[in-house]
């Protein structure tokens, strides 16, 4: 009896410590209202980087012109209503792993995107820093010879701690 009790009240204490700092850490820092209606969410301080380019894609593109965001970003994909034409969501280290650079590569080329966007991700968790530098390097050189900035929201991407999206339109896009 006495060991059942001490258990529950164990886990009584974490789990009202995992609320409470799920509360704190989570939504205190989400103020920022990205999406309309039912898309609509709430996000951390990068959404101001979102939300303008979601502006700039919606000034710059038509819906039928097709985005492939890396190394990470369907809900840019979702939230701007345009196709990424690869079967590929995510290029992080585990995916390159996964599915193999060179077929992730070979996809791009079959299928590029009309338009590019480079969203500032850190990777140590990974135990590499950044897409482009660390990992992904083949996929980064073929977006950089195949594409050309068009604007920038932020910082550069990909360089350091702060955050920032490049936005890259294919050679011979209008």
């Amino acid at each position: 009896g006495m060991f059942r009790a001490a258990v529950i009240a164990v886990l009584l204490i974490a789990t009202g410590c995992h609320i409470y700092g799920t509360g704190l850490l989570g939504v205190r820092f989400r103020s920022i209202r990205v999406g309309t209606d039912g898309d609509a969410f709430l996000a951390d301080s990068r959404a101001l980087y979102v939300i303008k380019a979601l502006e700039e894609l919606g000034r710059r593109t038509r819906p039928d012109q097709t985005l492939l965001v890396l190394p990470e970003g369907v809900m840019i994909n979702y939230l701007s209503r345009r196709v990424n034409p690869t079967p590929y969501f995510v290029f992080l280290p585990v995916e390159l792993a996964l599915f193999g650079e060179h077929q992730m590569l070979s996809s791009m080329q079959a299928h590029p995107a009309d338009y590019v966007m480079l969203v500032h991700r850190e990777t140590s968790e990974y135990g590499v820093r950044f897409f482009g530098r660390d990992y992904g390097r083949k996929l980064y050189a073929w977006i950089v010879a195949h594409y050309r900035p068009i604007t920038q929201i932020g910082a550069p991407p990909l360089q350091d701690n702060r955050f920032g999206i490049l936005l890259l339109r294919r050679h011979g896009i209008d």
